[in-house]
């Protein structure tokens, strides 16, 4: 690009705002690289646990005690309103992410995409 701007094949606004374009990407990588680099075993911890709830969430809600369904529903959904006979809710993140995805294969592409609002669950 550079090159051909300096052949003048290239106008100098482009230039401009090409290098300005590619100038942001490569800060957004550089600073989106340094969070991932910085992952703690803690946070791979709360990932999987996290995964495994979402993965087993049938099988837990039948075995736990009233009191852990209750913790269960709360870390899964908020904002609870009867609409008529229709219960309505909304799906906490990072629940909201996995169930919107097409299949669990997916997973591991919602995590990195959506790593802050995994580090924010308490399992």
């Amino acid at each position: 690009m550079l090159d051909f701007y300096l052949e003048g094949r290239l106008p100098k606004e482009t230039y401009e705002e090409k290098h300005k374009q590619i100038t942001n990407q490569r800060a957004e990588l550089e600073q989106t690289a340094e969070k991932y680099k910085n992952i703690d075993a803690d946070m791979k911890k709360r990932v999987v646990q996290v995964m495994a709830l979402a993965n087993n969430i049938s099988k837990l809600f039948d075995m736990a005690t009233p009191t852990r369904r209750n913790e269960l529903l709360q870390l899964l959904i908020s904002n609870c309103q009867l609409n008529g006979s229709k219960l309505e809710y909304t799906i906490n993140a990072p629940f909201n992410w996995l169930i919107n995805s097409n299949n669990y294969t997916e997973w591991t592409t919602v995590v990195i995409q959506h790593l802050d609002d995994f580090e924010c669950v308490k399992v």
